[in-house]
């Protein structure tokens, strides 16, 4: 949970909204130019239907908000829904506005050019106990567009949209960072938002988040990404993986701003040239702990993670890919063909206490796939130790021991509402992490695992204390399913 800290109020005031009316007395509205004229910096509007279900459908576009530090609310056990209609944004903020609470309601339908449901070109924003679903904008964040610092905890992302026509750029289905400041995501979910480009030609990035933000501590901790894409929806099949017209990140998109992923998991997400779970090209760092990238897939390359090789640090530390997939692009470069990881030359990874699976990803094709592959030609710095994968090709030096499978079980939620894959007993994950003390830094295991669980735990029962390759570290638990059962592998 995040913790807020309240800014001492100013002769603050609360207006009370009554009506589902998009105007007139009692309604939100009205309530925002009241607001924007009282005296004093801090002011709130609580929204209260005495805890009964009610939807605000706009038949316009709300008021700007324009005070420094303003607070929207709502009361009562059911959230109230504002609906823009599919033909309004519902909140605008001013250059005034320093600090912009949103809590407990619900946002669906807006549209605008950036920021479908929330614009904030320079304010703060903390968001919380929130759902945003089918937002839509034509270049930047569905649902957000955020200048400032942007905290979201709690939050509920859903059938997001950011689409163009032809030529066009589309940024951040759900969520487009940019400006300054950091973004902070904890315990929320991005499900089924896309960047799309309509027609031929253009460039799609981060089908859930794109991050270009001069902060340096930006991070998503038990983070849930599912079936989120970053794609073309129609015109020719994308001849390779590294184009002009560019779709990458099918969930994450990072062009400028360090990211931490911790405790998280992707899945299901869809790129249509590179970077179907991830795509960075940010010159900072990117740290993948204790999270799973499962079933994502790429039509170019890098169905896991894609790199672009400009000298930042990456390291991946107790996470597992597995049933990614690449299709190497058209015509079939097998150099593309990385299910999990695609670096372009001069890469900089780290990558430890991690493990590869499976490189097919069920219902799609792909073609003589690898491990990781490097693209462009060139050589990459891999750092890697106490790391497993399953046969397959590999070129980047992944320092991996080849076992015939990860042996992982079926989708479990824990102790954090996180899904993760459980083990069975004969996986070769168990026990099999770094000899040496945890540690937040080098090649040891981190200290806790993604359910806040300490390691090293005994997971294999053999009387030896060592953490586990992976983000789940146990002592107790075995998969309820015998081995073998038919899995969801994704």
């Amino acid at each position: 949970m995040l913790g807020i800290a309240a800014a001492a109020p100013l002769q603050a005031a609360t207006f009370t909204v009554t009506s589902t009316s998009p105007t007139g007395t009692g309604s939100l509205s009205e309530a925002i130019l009241a607001l924007n004229v009282a005296s004093g910096n801090s002011h709130a509007i609580e929204i209260s239907f005495n805890g009964l279900p009610a939807t605000i459908n706009l038949n316009g576009p709300l008021p700007q908000l324009d005070k420094p530090l303003v607070a929207v609310r709502s009361t009562g056990l059911v959230k109230p829904t504002i609906s823009g209609g599919t033909l309004y944004r519902i909140f605008d903020l001013g250059p005034n506005v320093t600090l912009f609470t949103l809590s407990d309601v619900q946002l669906t339908r807006g549209v605008n050019f950036d920021g479908g449901c929330l614009h904030a070109p320079t304010a703060g924003i903390v968001v919380a106990r929130v759902s945003f679903n089918a937002c839509t904008a034509q270049r930047e964040g569905g649902a957000i567009h955020a200048g400032g610092s942007l905290s979201i905890d709690e939050g509920i992302f859903t059938n997001n949209v950011v689409r163009s026509s032809d030529g066009g750029i589309s940024a951040g289905g759900a969520i487009s960072k940019t400006g300054t400041g950091n973004l902070v995501v904890e315990d929320t979910l991005f499900e089924g938002n896309a960047a799309w480009v309509e027609g031929d030609g253009g460039s799609t990035f981060g089908g859930a988040i794109a991050l270009n933000t001069s902060g340096n501590a930006n991070r998503c901790t038990r983070c849930r990404f599912v079936e989120n894409a970053s794609r073309r929806i129609a015109g020719a099949e994308v001849p390779g993986a590294v184009l002009p017209s560019t779709y990458m990140g099918g969930a994450v998109f990072i062009q400028l701003g360090t990211m931490r992923l911790e405790s998280s998991t992707l899945r299901r997400s869809y790129a249509q040239t590179v970077g179907s779970g991830i795509a960075t090209i940010a010159p900072s760092g990117l740290t993948i702990l204790n999270t799973t990238l499962s079933g994502n897939y790429a039509f170019g390359g890098g169905g896991g993670l894609f790199d672009s090789g400009n000298g930042a640090e990456i390291r991946i530390i107790n996470s597992v890919f597995d049933s990614n997939g690449a299709r190497g692009g058209v015509p079939f470069d097998a150099a593309l063909s990385a299910a999990h990881l695609l670096l372009d030359s001069n890469s900089l990874i780290d990558v430890f206490n991690s493990a590869f699976g499976s490189t097919q990803v069920p219902g799609f094709v792909v073609a003589a796939p690898r491990h990781c592959s490097v693209a462009n030609g060139g050589t990459v710095s891999v750092g890697a130790s106490n790391n497993v994968r399953v046969p397959g090709d590999e070129v980047c030096g992944l320092g991996a021991t080849t076992r015939e499978a990860l042996h992982l079980g079926p989708w479990v939620s824990g102790a954090s509402g996180v899904e993760r894959r459980s083990l069975f007993a004969s996986s070769p994950l168990l026990d099999a992490g770094s000899v040496l003390p945890v540690a937040t830094t080098g090649s040891a295991c981190h200290p806790s695992d993604m359910d806040g669980t300490s390691r090293p735990q005994d997971s294999n029962q053999d009387g030896i204390f060592r953490c586990s390759i992976g983000p789940y570290e146990t002592s107790t638990e075995r998969s309820l399913f015998a081995e073998g059962f038919e899995l969801d592998p994704l």
